[in-house]
């Protein structure tokens, strides 16, 4: 049995014939070989007659009006659904010889003596019979799993059935979230009782599902269902009590697939990187300066802008807020960052902070700072929150006497705003400028390459 097996891993999903074999075993045969081949982890049927559940009366509280079965009685539609007890013997070998777990519902003490002869693994108790406690003590006795439909049943309902599983000393109990309705209405599901039920009664919990399509099934997974049980049958057109309800092979073969990839999707909580992820780190954002070929070596203040040999670059990738270790050297055709010449040997940084405003970009901006000055570089910073951010930076930062040129004086200036209302004297000892710890391509007045 792959119950406990499936839901510790994963999902389990039962195929539910019911009445969709129309009458004929061959129909029964064909359900249990298709599913199989579909995905499905058991195959369920029922085991009843008509005289076992109801009278044969037609008065009125017999007579079934509106719905599915309107005009049917109660002893008629069982008559129309059921599945010849001389069958499910061969039923039961067809399951182990295509691979797939056999489950029946019984509906009463006669059903379970039944099915214990044909030495069934499990047991299944339908939503209608839930407050049945008699038959639920019976059947928990054979010390065997219990799945439980919950349609229709209140909290307290639910918590007496359970009682009566471990009276009889059976703990292997699996509830099933179900809104009995054929077919059953979106806003009717309430599948976020799963979540609810797991916790309130701690046991694993799953859907029994009578809407049309899969999205109740694959929203069930996400919520925390571990076994799902849909109506299955070879075609909607060969006239039985549940087929308008039941999904067809390639309905139902899709329908596992997307719940099998619904479990895989959720996953489990986790702040750890994926293994995939792990290669695409060196994707992330850092800072890059580029220095020109030309034999000089270190970064070009100008004077050989025409060098030829200037125009062939290499990136160099320098050390960012992240801590990335060492230099990695790329031909310029190869890099994926933005080309330009050094002009200058200054760089000037525009951020703010206050208390209102988040810090990381200025603790970001620090640390490339840090970095420049390691090689050489001036690294100056214009404010229009001075006082608060230099409190914030605790002293880290030195201010340039040129800020009024970006036009921080008076007033909070973004930094992109700044980039653009500066002026060429004001800018003019500036190699690049790094706006909030952002970078773009920008053109200064003069003509020098900054960044901002």
């Amino acid at each position: 049995m792959k119950l406990y097996e499936k839901m510790n891993s994963g999902v389990y999903v039962i195929a539910e014939m019911s009445a969709n074999h129309a009458g004929k075993i061959e129909n029964a045969f064909k359900i249990i070989e298709e599913a199989a081949k579909a995905g499905a982890d058991c195959v369920k049927i029922q085991t009843y007659t008509a005289d076992t559940l109801t009278i044969d009366c037609r008065e009125e509280p017999y007579q079934i009006k509106g719905g599915l079965w309107d005009g049917y009685n109660y002893y008629q539609l069982y008559q129309a659904a059921y599945t010849p007890w001389e069958w499910q013997q061969a039923l039961r070998d067809k399951c182990r010889e295509v691979g797939v777990d056999f489950l029946s519902t019984p509906f009463d003490r006669t059903a379970v003596d039944f099915l214990e002869d044909l030495d069934v693994e499990f047991y299944k108790i339908a939503s209608f019979e839930l407050v049945d406690i008699p038959l639920i003590e019976y059947t928990a006795s054979k010390g065997k799993p219990m799945i439980m439909s919950c349609g229709m049943a209140s909290e307290e309902e639910i918590r007496e059935a359970l009682e009566a599983c471990r009276r009889q000393g059976n703990e292997q109990v699996v509830l099933l979230k179900c809104c009995s309705q054929y077919p059953a209405q979106y806003e009717d599901m309430n599948v976020a009782t799963i979540a609810d039920m797991k916790e309130r009664f701690g046991v694993p919990v799953g859907l029994s599902d009578h809407s049309m399509g899969s999205l109740a099934d694959v929203v069930a997974v996400s919520v925390g269902a571990q076994v799902i049980e849909k109506h299955v049958c070879l075609d909607r057109t060969i006239d039985n009590p549940d087929a308008a309800f039941s999904m067809e092979i390639g309905e139902f073969a899709q329908m596992v697939q997307d719940v099998r990839n619904a479990c895989v999707i959720k996953g489990k909580a986790t702040y750890e990187l994926t293994e995939h992820e792990k290669s695409s780190l060196k994707y992330r954002r850092s800072l890059v300066a580029v220095k020109t070929d030309c034999g000089g070596g270190g970064f070009h203040r100008g004077e050989c802008a025409q060098h030829p040999a200037c125009h062939r670059y290499q990136a160099e990738v320098l050390p960012h807020a992240a801590g990335a270790q060492g230099e990695k050297r790329r031909t310029a055709s190869e890099s994926r960052f933005f080309r330009v010449r050094w002009s200058r040997q200054m760089i000037v940084f525009r951020v703010d902070a206050n208390e209102q405003v988040a810090t990381g970009h200025l603790m970001r901006t620090l640390s490339i700072a840090s970095a420049c000055r390691k090689r050489g570089l001036t690294c100056e910073f214009w404010l229009a929150e001075e006082k608060e951010t230099e409190r914030i930076a605790k002293g880290r930062i030195s201010l340039s006497d040129s800020r009024d040129a970006l036009g921080c004086a008076g007033g909070r200036t973004s930094g992109h705003e700044a980039a653009v209302t500066g002026t060429a004297g004001g800018l003019a000892g500036c190699g690049f400028l790094l706006c909030d710890g952002a970078l773009s391509g920008g053109i200064k007045p003069d003509g020098a390459g900054i960044l901002c």
